[in-house]
């Protein structure tokens, strides 16, 4: 991966999540729609005033600690596009964490990757946002969970890679 790409997205961040606490499934990357007439923001622009759009191509948990239980990281449809249809699915993970089609134990030094976005096949650049990258994490039952997110960010149209 070029570094320029590292240098041009997010900086890292690290999150401490206590007994009960957890992040209920969404989508790291932004959802389309109006995702057509605004760029991609860049390392130091205000992401709270959506003036641009969150176009986190990949995303890499990291686990910073063994949980004793709980905390796990679930993904409610990966591989699973049938249960889009009637909302088979819940995204609060704190009822439906076991539910999820696929569940990740935190385990200290292991990582998660994944693509949030589908590749355009036209234009070869990051596409819509791949609906099965739905995630989030459950509830930490016992102890604590540490984890550290890295997300690595589409390039913009005036970025050289």
């Amino acid at each position: 991966m070029p570094a320029s790409l590292i240098d041009h997205s997010e900086d890292l961040q690290v999150v401490k999540y206590q007994r009960g606490g957890h992040y209920h499934a969404h989508y790291d990357s932004t959802v389309a729609g109006d995702s057509k007439e605004k760029r991609c923001c860049g390392k130091f622009e205000d992401k709270e005033k959506k003036t641009c759009l969150m176009c986190r191509y990949i995303t890499i948990l990291l686990f910073l600690n063994n949980v004793t239980e709980g905390g796990e990281t679930a993904f409610p449809v990966a591989d699973r596009e049938d249960l889009f249809t009637g909302k088979n699915f819940s995204s609060n993970l704190s009822r439906s964490c076991e539910k999820a089609s696929l569940v990740m134990k935190p385990v200290k030094g292991s990582a998660l990757f994944w693509y949030n976005n589908e590749l355009d096949e036209e234009s070869g650049k990051m596409g819509e946002v791949d609906m099965l990258s739905l995630h989030g994490g459950c509830d930490v039952i016992k102890g604590e969970k540490w984890i550290a997110n890295l997300w690595i960010n589409a390039p913009r149209a005036d970025q050289t890679v």
